[in-house]
């Protein structure tokens, strides 16, 4: 029993003076609400470095003469150019535009300048808009067409509202959830390797609008014009 207690005791010695395990350090990255997308966000980053998915998101907003007030945590999914979009964890509260958002960086990269020479704060800029028809597993959609150049690569988005699920609008934030088929690269770009279709859509699921996407698509363009659907 002696030497029980005397290991006991050398045990307990130790684990008090074991080193506890560091804490993971971090880069606060800052940015502000563009866009609410069901259970996403999209984050319009300050500065030029960009986080990695997995990193932490918290988002707030101040009260005129009082503290910030939290909204909620979300997970970073994705970076694309100065835009983060990060998928809801905890939401106490309701995301809105321009709401602050700040990201734990674990390891925070800096981004490259776009090819194209244009402006990497602006995330992505839209060359041309108009309307489509396309055809998708025997259907046909009338489209709004938007043009835009992402990181110096050109991409055809074309949007069209998303269906209501059993009585239920699709909506977030009271703003209109919208379907979109994705070429990238557009159809007349340069260089046509590796080109596909997205076929990004909003499912209710569980209660809420979730975004599914999903690639290698049958879609057919079938018409397009410039000009007439901004």
């Amino acid at each position: 029993m002696r030497y029980a207690w005397s290991f006991a005791l050398l045990a307990a010695a130790l684990s008090l003076g074991a080193t506890p395990p560091a804490i993971p350090k971090t880069t606060p990255l800052t940015g502000k609400v563009t866009a609410v997308e069901g259970p996403e966000v999209r984050i319009a980053l300050d500065g030029p470095l960009d986080p990695q998915p997995g990193d932490e998101v918290t988002i707030h907003f101040q009260i005129p003469g009082g503290p910030p007030v939290r909204v909620g945590t979300w997970r970073v999914v994705r970076v694309e150019a100065a835009t983060v979009v990060a998928t809801q964890v905890e939401a106490t509260g309701v995301p809105a535009l321009d709401q602050v958002a700040t990201i734990a960086a674990l390891a925070p990269r800096r981004r490259p300048a776009p090819a194209s020479g244009g402006d990497a704060s602006a995330g992505w800029s839209a060359a041309v808009s108009g309307t489509a028809r396309l055809r998708y597993r025997g259907r046909e959609y009338e489209a709004r067409w938007q043009r835009e150049t992402r990181a110096g690569q050109t991409i055809d988005n074309y949007y069209w509202p998303a269906p209501a699920s059993g009585g239920v609008p699709a909506q977030a934030g009271g703003q209109p959830l919208w379907n979109r088929f994705v070429r990238v690269p557009a159809d007349d770009a340069p260089d046509q390797s590796g080109a596909t279709w997205w076929f990004s859509r909003w499912e209710h699921v569980g209660g809420q609008w979730r975004q599914t996407d999903t690639r290698d698509e049958p879609v057919e363009l079938l018409s397009r014009s410039a000009g007439t659907g901004q």
